[in-house]
């Protein structure tokens, strides 16, 4: 019987399409019970994308920072702990940290990199603002939505556009 079911298996799983995966126990149309079981196990980690200008925040800027080696550490954790800084990363190249800083207008962004950045020994900042954003959290955005792996890139509130040039389709 487990032979059986063993070959029954392989022949099920070599009919599947390419990059489908086996439904794995539990109720298979469940999409509640996959994402329960994803988050228990450590697999998925749930992220809510809100668009910042919702929370009052108008300026969106990455700050390009150079600092001396052994103050990495003390800066990217001071920063991290700051309200309005969203992310800090470690960079290579010309700076050695990013930090990307939400604020409320852009007196609010000059008082952060007077006072905040003041107190750190950040030797050099260069500050980009961030006009549109494409992408957070790894997620794709289209005009503050979130676009879908496979959403057709010519729609238009999830309908599909017409094209003059090809009718019916």
């Amino acid at each position: 019987m487990v032979a059986a079911r063993a070959g029954q298996t392989r022949a099920s799983s070599a009919g599947r399409r390419p990059g489908r995966q086996r439904r794995s126990r539990g109720c298979p149309r469940c999409a509640g019970c996959r994402r329960r079981r994803l988050s228990a196990t450590g697999s998925a980690h749930p992220q809510t994308v809100v668009d910042p200008r919702l929370l009052g925040f108008e300026v969106d800027a990455n700050l390009w920072l150079s600092v001396p080696p052994g103050a990495l550490p003390h800066v990217g954790t001071a920063l991290a702990a700051r309200p309005g800084v969203h992310a800090v990363a470690v960079t290579t190249g010309p700076t050695d940290l990013l930090a990307a800083v939400f604020s409320s207008d852009p007196a609010a962004l000059y008082r952060f990199l007077s006072t905040a950045l003041a107190e750190l020994p950040v030797t050099a900042v260069d500050t980009t603002l961030v006009g549109r954003a494409v992408e957070r959290a790894g997620l794709r955005l289209r005009h503050g939505r979130i676009v879908t792996p496979g959403q057709h890139q010519n729609t238009t509130r999830g309908r599909r556009r017409r094209r003059p040039d090809r009718p019916g389709r």
